[in-house]
């Protein structure tokens, strides 16, 4: 293990015996690397990965951090790492070994919900969740009408839905404690992002009754909190300490990432939201010759947005006249390249921009528009097919199969690697069909495929590019004009400047259209909320429609 590797700071996070601690870690410090390396370092001083228990928010990051943690125990594959995955895959698990049960995914609720006769199911499906994440174990939030018929239902069917995974863990760690697994060691990343549900499952792994409890390690950064539609709260993050007494508080300041202007731009943008009992500090590492100013550009409207990003990834590969999939002239991969937006509505312009180029790329999607790969792993299943199999090199053949594209074929296959290499099919199928019905929006990025990455902000968390785009930094996207929570907004924007590691582009249009008709848009206020010297304004905004040549007339020069 190279623990030499590592800087000062990282090196005494990852040897502190601090029963609980809590890590502060920006953007771009080495989180994963640290917690991996914590979990590492714990099996060498003896402790048995059995009592060892680290979760993550999403199945990439569980397969990152997996495949990192077999890396530094020399181990064969990733799928020999005990007890690394998300906080559903644990608390499913859980659960597994009290009942048996059918885990069904967001289609499937809405469909359960119309065959109730429940008008407008996919709404009933969010306000659902949003009840069951927010109000545990109770807020005052008030109950759907369409709970009841369809708790029942559920119960009738032996079903459990995603939601209740977090809920029916804490429950079985409640009333039954001999199923409590008696973790010694806890670590959770992102710990920013936990929500009631989560926050109760954890103090019940970490503070069990009855029982010795397990030291907690948790990073993260409260900066970047941006789901508190899903019932996360920088709260739970800055009181820490009061959750668990006695507990110590490290930080991770220097950001290895991003160029020295983005780190300044970062720094000053989130130093407008007030942090109670916490001091930011963000450390430049990259020389600051390294990166470009931010461009910040103002197109004539979302049309002129998606062409300009289109021309520019062209210009910075070398030209495509000659298009091939590999490194440009420029010396770069179409890989190395990112688009950001706020909101869904703004996908298309630019999804059309890319269909109309040369250029391959691939939008990350919601896990919910894909049910027929889900269909087609249970009727493979069903047919009772036997024998071992090669994750990789079946998921590749099915998807093959289901004429899937490139970059969700990689997706899939991604996961799949977290697998062993020889594993039955059977076994198999049931909990790689599990995992697609956990996966989140982050999963579904393709960064392995050599196409430019086209995705939402909170998508975008967890990511990093060489090249980056925001497009629509307007008043009325960013911040969102429905978010009453600008603190938020200011977070989010945040996360998708310091997802750039060498170039940013902030780009905004001087009308959008908005529901079907086009509004006047004016720039972003987080723009001004930029450092001077950080950016070079453009503007294309006012381009003048070129006049129809015509005829001169006889007595004309």
């Amino acid at each position: 293990m190279d623990f030499d590797s590592l800087s000062k700071t990282q090196r005494e996070i990852v040897f502190s015996k601090e029963p609980h601690l809590l890590v502060w870690a920006g953007p771009g410090s080495g989180k994963t690397r640290v917690l991996s390396f914590r979990y590492a370092r714990l099996v060498r001083d003896g402790v048995s990965p059995e009592s060892i228990l680290a979760i993550t928010f999403t199945n990439r990051a569980a397969v990152e951090m997996k495949t990192r943690i077999a890396a530094l125990l020399s181990l064969d594959c990733p799928a020999s790492v005990r007890n690394v995955g998300t906080f559903h895959g644990f608390c499913l698990r859980l659960l597994k070994k009290k009942r048996s049960f059918t885990l069904i995914s967001r289609p499937e609720q809405t469909k359960l919900l119309r065959g109730l006769g429940i008008k407008n199911a996919e709404k009933a499906v969010e306000d659902i969740s949003t009840f069951k994440n927010l109000s545990f174990p109770d807020a005052g939030i008030q109950r759907p009408q369409a709970l009841g018929p369809y708790e029942e239902e559920l119960r009738k069917r032996n079903f459990l839905d995603l939601d209740d995974l977090i809920i029916k863990a804490a429950a079985l760690l409640s009333e039954e404690p001999e199923f409590h697994p008696g973790f010694a060691h806890v670590l959770v990343d992102e710990f920013q992002d936990i929500n009631p549900p989560q926050s109760e499952l954890l103090g019940l792994l970490v503070n069990p009754t009855g029982r010795g409890g397990a030291d907690l390690f948790a990073i993260g950064d409260p900066d970047q909190s941006i789901y508190s539609f899903r019932g996360a709260s920088i709260k739970r993050f800055l009181n820490f300490r009061k959750d668990y007494p006695g507990a110590s508080l490290m930080g991770l300041e220097a950001n290895y990432r991003s160029a020295a202007v983005i780190v300044r731009a970062a720094a000053s943008l989130i130093g407008k939201n007030p942090m109670e009992g916490f001091r930011r500090v963000m450390k430049e590492v990259r020389r600051p010759e390294e990166g470009e100013t931010i461009e910040a550009v103002c197109l004539a409207d979302e049309r002129r947005e998606a062409e300009f990003i289109i021309k520019e990834v062209e210009r910075l590969m070398g030209g495509l006249t000659s298009l091939t999939v590999g490194r440009g002239c420029g010396g770069r991969r179409f890989s190395d390249f990112a688009v950001f937006f706020r909101t869904n509505r703004q996908r298309e312009a630019i999804a059309g921009a890319f269909r109309g180029s040369s250029i391959p790329y691939i939008c990350a999607r919601n896990p919910d528009e894909f049910p027929e790969i889900i269909e087609h792993l249970k009727g493979i299943k069903a047919d009772g097919a036997q024998g071992n199999i090669n994750p990789c090199d079946f998921i590749r053949k099915e998807a093959k199969a289901l004429g899937l594209d490139e970059g969700l074929a990689s997706t899939l296959t991604f996961l799949a690697g977290s697998f062993g290499p020889d594993i039955g099919l059977n076994p198999f199928l049931s909990a790689f069909i599990e995992s697609l019905i956990l996966m989140q929006p982050q999963d579904t990025c393709a960064v392995e495929a050599d196409r430019v990455q086209v995705m939402t902000l909170h998508a975008a968390k967890g990511l990093e590019f060489p090249v980056v785009f925001i497009a629509g930094c307007e008043d009325g996207l960013i911040p969102l004009k429905s978010n009453e929570d600008v603190e938020e907004e200011r977070r989010l924007f945040y996360v998708g400047i310091t997802r750039a590691k060498e170039k940013l582009y902030l780009l905004n249009s001087g009308k959008r259209c908005i529901f079907g008709s086009a509004r006047e848009q004016r720039k972003s206020p987080f723009l001004d909320e930029l450092p001077e010297g950080c950016l070079r304004y453009s503007a294309f905004a006012k381009e003048r429609p070129k006049r129809r040549p015509r005829q001169k007339g006889l007595f004309e020069g």
